[in-house]
């Protein structure tokens, strides 16, 4: 009996040691944040179970792009407005980049990275706060995605985006954020000399990879070739990508992408509708705006047009056989074209993106009949009070992005793939580069 008592009071004892060393055990968490031109949206993911959810401030889940210039030039985001008077500066992330005047790209950069560390710092402090259980008991172990269009991940810009985002990174995990623009240009331009883009826990992922994650992981996702249009705010971006799957080994091949200035709130910017209310929210619904709203946006069909077609038709000099030469989704004689940010569901934007095939007239040159979709919601995303299904379309990128960077699929990007140069055949297209004037 003793011996057995002895025994009891030893596994108890190891247990309780066992127990408190769990408890100690860091908790991976990473962030992904869909930096938007408009908007800002964050999910989390616990690595150890793969769960993730939304993160909801007090102004909500999607957070304005933003940064305020109060007096004597003083920084703020819409985390922590004081509500007084303030120069709003925006869409920064279509700026990125943008500028050859050096001293403007510092301080479009330099106010990126504030906000983006503004942002991550509140991220991690609504984290301990939503799920105070687990971050009350362990240390917690932090990284982040952020996404970047695959137009720009494939250029130059990308060192750019990469270095806004470290730094951003290490102002947020040093809480050493700058208070002035001022502040914000002198310690950005320290930072460029230190900082080593290779060791921050704050990567760069292009956005369509990111997009189409909870696709690709699905059992019911086949291998084909896919198109994906995110209608954000400020922007409208496209890429049309192939899917393989080799014994469980996933590869995304990027084709062709672009991204343009053909958002929901730049598209109605200035409009006012008559009897008040907000055009952008009308623009985005479901259903068709009024006549007066459709002719002020009407002049802006013939781009998104013409940039459907480019992208598609770039595509297709690329792919061996082209649209008709690959196994396509129920082995149907139709493009999936999945649909995504927060214009996903306009009636006006899918109306315009449909008759692109019968205007461009694409079934000349091979081209499937488009079948338009929304990526399917995963299963192990924690939507809390965004519980309606319609709503993940805004949260396919900072979904995508919340899952580890080295868990991601292969990827290849649009720089990588090439027109043919095999003897050319009469079902043959040229590239649109040499034929655009046929799409226009």
């Amino acid at each position: 009996m003793v011996g057995s008592e002895g025994r009891r009071k030893t596994f108890l004892f190891r247990r309780r040691h066992v127990n408190r060393a769990q408890d100690r055990s860091p908790l991976n968490v990473n962030l992904g944040i869909d930096f938007g031109t408009s908007y800002t949206k964050v999910c989390y993911r616990n690595v150890g179970t793969d769960k993730s959810g939304i993160l909801t401030f007090e102004g909500g889940a999607y957070l304005p792009s933003i940064v305020l210039i109060g007096e004597n030039g003083t920084l703020s985001t819409p985390l922590a407005n004081n509500g007084r008077s303030s120069t709003e500066v925006a869409f920064l992330k279509m700026k990125i980049g943008e500028y050859s005047n050096s001293q403007d790209s510092m301080f479009v950069q330099a106010l990126s990275s504030y906000y983006l560390a503004d942002i991550i710092r509140g991220a991690m402090d609504r984290f301990r706060l939503q799920e105070a259980e687990l971050s009350d008991r362990q240390q917690i172990r932090w990284s982040a995605n952020i996404g970047v269009p695959v137009d720009h991940y494939d250029s130059p810009k990308l060192v750019i985006f990469r270095e806004v985002f470290a730094i951003a990174w290490m102002w947020a995990v040093s809480n050493g954020v700058p208070t002035t623009v001022q502040g914000a240009i002198e310690q950005y331009r320290t930072r460029q000399r230190e900082v080593d883009l290779t060791a921050t826990d704050c990567h760069a992922v292009p956005e369509i990879v990111a997009a189409v994650w909870s696709f690709v992981k699905s059992r019911s996702a086949r291998p084909g070739i896919y198109t994906y249009f995110d209608i954000g705010g400020g922007t409208l971006d496209g890429v049309c990508f192939g899917y393989e799957n080799s014994k469980g080994a996933r590869l995304i091949r990027c084709y062709s992408g672009k991204v343009a200035p053909l958002g929901v709130s730049l598209l109605t910017h200035g409009l006012r509708r008559p009897g008040g209310g907000n055009v952008e929210r009308v623009l985005a619904a479901d259903t068709l705006p009024s006549t007066y709203i459709r002719n002020h946006v009407a002049k802006y069909e013939n781009q998104i047009k013409t940039l459907v077609a480019e992208i598609i038709m770039t595509a297709k000099c690329k792919i061996w056989g082209g649209f008709r030469g690959i196994y396509l989704e129920d082995s149907v004689d139709l493009l999936p074209i999945f649909l995504g940010g927060g214009g996903s569901r306009s009636a006006w934007y899918r109306l315009v993106i449909k008759s692109t095939y019968g205007s461009r007239q694409l079934d000349r040159a091979g081209i499937p009949l488009f079948d338009l979709k929304e990526v399917p919601k995963p299963p192990d995303l924690e939507m809390k009070n965004l519980s309606d299904d319609k709503v993940f379309s805004r949260f396919t990128i900072s979904y995508g992005l919340s899952v580890p960077a080295g868990e991601m699929p292969n990827f290849f990007l649009p720089s990588g793939a090439y027109p043919f140069t095999r003897r050319r055949k009469r079902n043959d297209v040229a590239p649109f580069e040499i034929q655009k004037d046929l799409y226009e």
